[in-house]
């Protein structure tokens, strides 16, 4: 039985599209990635810069080329957390051919350009997971069957995490906390990690620590707390490593 009857049939609309801000390369993408507090698991797949571009190259996001360094291959932010979002399925299991299945039925069915950006998934709740879930006009179908009724829409499931996200009037994300008090935002320094609720790069914190000023000082200087300082230097320690 299929679920979409109503979605195929409807007024084709203009799809829904996030604000397209922020510049990522594919290398701080790749370190960004890894370094989360992500559901991904890294040990599971490389998530190389060589891989993240495969991915985008598949349709999971529109690669920039920089105008002035032409070798430079970039993305925005609505990419950025597709591409996470596709590294969170993967590590539960979902086979790539049912995770692009899936991106583009929600495309069509929820009238957005970045289906993986506004929609929460579900995954089978055993050690590897076989089908991708989400809620389409209130009913849950399997995005990566096209659509169709779960056999039982009691079935055990757990979401994938997206609380780590906030998002605008049209439910579309438009930040992603990859940390404890670090925040993403495509509006603010070009989207580099900040601390959350100021405009301050966690980068430049680091790199006053790492020439010899302590969280102590560094806090007092910002007017933070000492627990946002050593946030934002575990932060880009991660990225580093």
């Amino acid at each position: 039985m299929i679920a979409t009857e109503g979605i195929r049939n409807r007024i084709s609309v203009r799809p829904r599209s996030p604000v397209n801000a922020g510049v990522y390369f594919f290398k701080e993408v790749s370190n960004l990635l890894r370094a989360t507090d992500h559901e991904a698991r890294a040990d599971e797949f490389s998530l190389s810069p060589q891989q993240i571009t495969g991915w985008a190259k598949k349709g999971f996001a529109q690669i920039e080329i920089d105008s002035v360094f032409s070798k430079h291959r970039f993305i925005r932010f609505p990419d950025l957390i597709t591409l996470r979002m596709v590294a969170i399925l993967r590590s539960h299991g979902i086979s790539l051919a049912k995770t692009t299945d899936a991106y583009h039925f929600l495309a069509d069915a929820l009238s957005t350009t970045h289906p993986f950006v506004d929609r929460r998934l579900w995954v089978d709740d055993t050690d590897i997971a076989e089908d991708i879930y989400a809620e389409v006009d209130h009913i849950l179908v399997t995005a990566s069957r096209h659509g169709q009724v779960p056999f039982s829409q009691l079935l055990t499931r757990k979401i994938v995490e997206t609380a780590k996200l906030t998002f605008d009037d049209e439910n579309l994300a438009s930040t992603w906390s990859p940390h404890d008090k670090v925040v993403i935002d495509p509006q603010i320094h070009s989207g580099a990690p900040c601390i959350e609720g100021t405009r301050i790069a966690t980068r430049l914190l680091h790199r006053m620590h790492v020439s010899g000023d302590s969280p102590d000082e560094i806090a007092n200087w910002y007017e933070l707390g000492v627990d946002q300082v050593q946030s934002a230097i575990d932060w880009e320690e991660r990225l580093a490593a």
